[in-house]
């Protein structure tokens, strides 16, 4: 977003949530946020999972390429994924481009967003929420920091998140983008929960007052 830097000027303090960025450019560094609406529930709990790992988002550049080889990667593991598309005309571009997008390995592109009730209930019922995010991000992304605070393993491919102190081996995996096996130890491997003191910082109420102080 060229235009963005216009703003800058009247500007009291710049912050962006890409480390990256922020080394480079000497604006802030302020990671994402998010609220924990599933904070009671962890994965090691006595409540069976109905699928080892769940994606659920719009498609934007390799997603769909990414989500068609993991499930190619690790057979035998159960998964939940949705892919939403704003319409029809986005939906045949999107397949002309990438004609495996047809590919009956996953579900069909959904022109429909997922309602909240549905989409904490996958979330409850998945051992871990896998994030591709875009090539050129560094950052962590929302759905990083939420899976994490609502108790989840985290499946990513950004490896930044190994410099985070959300990190640790039993809540985050991280994969290759060319190799996208996801090994059954860390799926099975209890969840280590975050100290209560990060997941507040990562809270929304958390990023405000870092924000706005």
């Amino acid at each position: 977003m060229p235009d963005v830097v216009q703003g800058f000027a009247v500007a009291d303090r710049i912050f962006t949530f890409d480390r990256d960025d922020s080394a480079s450019l000497g604006w802030g560094y302020l990671p994402l946020f998010a609220f924990a609406a599933l904070a009671d529930l962890q994965v090691g709990s006595e409540t069976p999972a109905l699928w080892d790992w769940s994606f659920i988002g719009s498609l934007h550049s390799d997603w769909h390429r990414g989500l068609r080889a993991m499930v190619a990667e690790n057979p035998g593991q159960r998964y939940f994924v949705h892919c939403y598309v704003q319409n029809t005309p986005v939906k045949l571009v999107r397949a002309i481009a990438d004609s495996g997008i047809l590919s009956r390995r996953l579900p069909p592109l959904s022109l429909q967003i997922m309602g909240c009730d549905r989409y904490w209930d996958v979330v409850g019922q998945s051992w871990a929420v896998v994030d591709i995010d875009h090539p050129s991000k560094t950052g962590m992304t929302m759905r990083t920091i939420k899976a994490l605070l609502d108790g989840k393993k985290l499946i990513t491919i950004n490896a930044a998140v190994r410099d985070s102190n959300l990190y640790h081996p039993s809540r985050i995996e991280t994969v290759n983008r060319k190799a996208l096996r996801i090994s059954q130890d860390f799926l099975t491997t209890a969840y280590l929960p975050i100290p209560n003191d990060i997941r507040r910082s990562y809270h929304i109420n958390g990023w405000l007052k870092k924000l706005l102080s």
